[in-house]
């Protein structure tokens, strides 16, 4: 009898660590086909336009139906794409007030039909600002114009739009 218990409490043993081997190599493979397998098919089977690249960021006005770039806010945009997903960093260099700075901000969103959208948020936990962005590529894929929604990181008081242009760098 106490040889059957020792044989069943080895085979239980055996069998929560065999689990545990399992669950482990299945979070493996997981992780390895959505950081690896998926990004590269994504790539492969991707047949829109490629955004990817370094871009400058400037607030503009909208003045006779075209986008006029003021001199009041400047930024470089970092944009990364895996297939019509798109992420990336701004480094506002350049506040709305003319102001110099340097504030980082990440973003990740779509491109589909060149639009792009996005949300972006402050990187540095302190700093409370976030935003949106809606733009369209334009200028056979030079530009990307449209508008910017945010709550500023100094001002939670009000949420801003201003419209923006990058101009691929």
């Amino acid at each position: 009898m106490n040889a059957y218990i020792n044989y069943a409490a080895v085979n239980l043993f055996l069998g929560v660590v065999a689990g545990i081997i399992t669950y482990v190599i299945i979070g493996f493979t997981i992780s390895i086909f959505r950081k690896i397998v998926l990004p590269w098919y994504q790539n492969l089977i991707y047949k829109g336009i490629n955004i990817r690249g370094e871009w400058l960021g400037y607030a503009a006005t909208i003045e006779g139906g075209e986008y006029v770039v003021g001199p009041d806010s400047e930024s470089t945009v970092i944009l990364n794409q895996q297939g019509n997903k798109i992420y990336g960093e701004l480094l506002l260099t350049k506040q709305p007030s003319g102001e110099k700075c340097r504030k980082l901000f990440e973003f990740e969103g779509t491109f589909v039909d060149t639009i792009l959208m996005c949300n972006s948020k402050a990187r540095d936990s302190n700093n409370m600002g976030k935003g949106a962005f809606l733009m369209k590529l334009t200028e056979n894929g030079a530009k990307l114009k449209g508008s910017q929604t945010y709550i500023s990181a100094y001002d939670w008081s009000t949420i801003n739009t201003r419209q923006q242009v990058w101009v691929r760098k």
